[in-house]
């Protein structure tokens, strides 16, 4: 079996040091600037890739700040590999700088290590050991980064519309073994103008929609109150604790309020009558992330991954109908649809077969509520780079991932790279 292990550890104190480099850009979505639409700190984090494909001698582009690719090869056809440089924001409770890059105990600690800059970097060292191999590819190789996966994929939008869609591959930005069905994803706000004589309730907490809430804090009659939660990737509520429901159950104690009358429904995808399941992707999940109360007005944003056999259309419907109960209107929604492919796909396929040689492991196809960019592209999916047994650190404080997970990721990439473009 072809290996790259050998490279692979030969550059593990570089690619140790680019992933901490990478991690000190804070590439939070900010203010738009020239040739920066995403912020000052994704144009950073994109120049320096981009720096080193020029350094490497790849052919480089920029793709006026939304995203820029590396290429290699030759042919009409192109394999694509997308990871994203943006992030989302840091939020607090952490034990080393969310933007500091800490190695520590064998973990390279950070807002983005696992999601997706520690991937970008082993995707990155992948495509060159494939380049610097010499062994024989008949299409074009590209590694594409995006600056906006975490607000709304407009930088894989940007890439279409300039390059157009690749043939196939994949984006480091899942699981291994493979994933071959990602969930839908609606994003929304329930909101309404509170009516005249509304006890004047300050309550705010959570920092974007596809987070589970680690915070929140209310102001009542001049006394204030706190919850602390556990954060979460909105995919996987389960695995957190939310700080604004724990909060708003506290509140109904001190004072009745229509924004905690309307919480005792909004709490929960089951009282909001939008649960569903199917058996290729599982159950819907709900997260309420954000929740921003005054005196006037009340406003509550929500992410929901809905199963790939369920509609988006009637999950919209409902919620209108349960927040118009209670004087809600649910709107700046959007709709992700969801993305599928077969099992028996030629791509499943050829990425089964390289996780199981490189790991000695079997798999089968998973499914997700994380939502990547291969929903955009077609012939594409998520694979990798957390690994079965790994936990999720993703949107958590203290995100992290390990320098083994790093060089056994790049490992399989580089595999999987030739494997999808070489001369078999």
């Amino acid at each position: 079996m072809l290996t790259f292990k050998t490279q692979i550890q030969a550059r593990q104190e570089e690619m140790i040091a680019i992933t901490r480099r990478l991690i000190q850009f804070n590439t939070v979505e900010s203010a738009a600037a020239a040739n920066a639409p995403f912020g000052q700190g994704n144009r950073d984090a994109l120049d320096f890739v981009l720096q080193l494909g020029h350094k490497w001698g790849f052919t480089v582009k920029d793709l006026d700040g939304y995203a820029g690719y590396l290429e290699f090869g030759a042919g009409q056809e192109v394999i694509a590999i997308i990871p994203h440089l943006d992030v989302v924001p840091a939020g607090d409770g952490w034990d080393y700088p969310p933007f500091g890059g800490k190695l520590a105990g064998g973990r390279i600690y950070g807002r983005g290590a696992a999601d997706n800059k520690g991937p970008a970097v082993a995707a990155l060292y992948a495509f060159k050991l494939v380049r610097d191999s010499g062994l024989p590819v008949n299409k074009r190789i590209r590694l594409v980064f995006g600056c906006d996966e975490e607000s709304g994929f407009e930088c894989v939008k940007y890439y279409i519309q300039a390059e157009g869609l690749p043939t196939a591959g994949f984006t480091p930005d899942g699981c291994f073994p493979v994933v071959n069905a990602e969930k839908g994803i609606i994003t929304g706000t329930f909101a309404a103008a509170l009516p005249a004589g509304t006890p004047n309730l300050r309550f705010t907490g959570g920092t974007a929609g596809n987070v589970v809430p680690h915070y929140a804090k209310a102001v009542f009659d001049g006394a204030v109150y706190e919850a602390t939660g556990v954060a979460a990737h909105a995919s996987t509520p389960e695995l957190g604790d939310n700080a604004i429901l724990k909060l708003a159950r506290q509140l109904k104690s001190v004072t009745a309020h229509p924004v905690l009358d309307f919480l005792t429904i909004a709490s929960a995808a089951g009282t909001l009558g939008i649960a569903a399941e199917d058996a290729i992707s599982g159950k819907l999940t709900y997260n309420l992330g954000v929740i921003d109360v005054d005196e006037n007005t009340a406003r509550l944003s929500v992410n929901i991954r809905y199963p790939v056999t369920a509609k988006a259309g009637g999950i919209i419907s409902k919620l209108q109908q349960a927040g118009a109960a209670y004087g809600f209107f649910f709107e700046d929604y959007t709709d992700s649809p969801s993305h599928y492919v077969p099992e028996d796909a030629a791509l499943i396929k050829t990425l089964l077969q390289v996780y199981s040689q490189v790991t000695g492991l079997s798999g089968r196809p998973l499914s997700m509520g994380g939502g990547t960019y291969a929903r955009a592209l077609g012939n594409f999916v998520a694979f990798g780079a957390r690994f079965p047994g790994e936990p999720s650190t993703a949107h958590q404080k203290n995100e992290f991932i390990t320098v083994e997970a790093l060089l056994k990721a790049t490992e399989i990439y580089a595999s999987a790279i030739y494997q999808l473009a070489g001369e078999q």
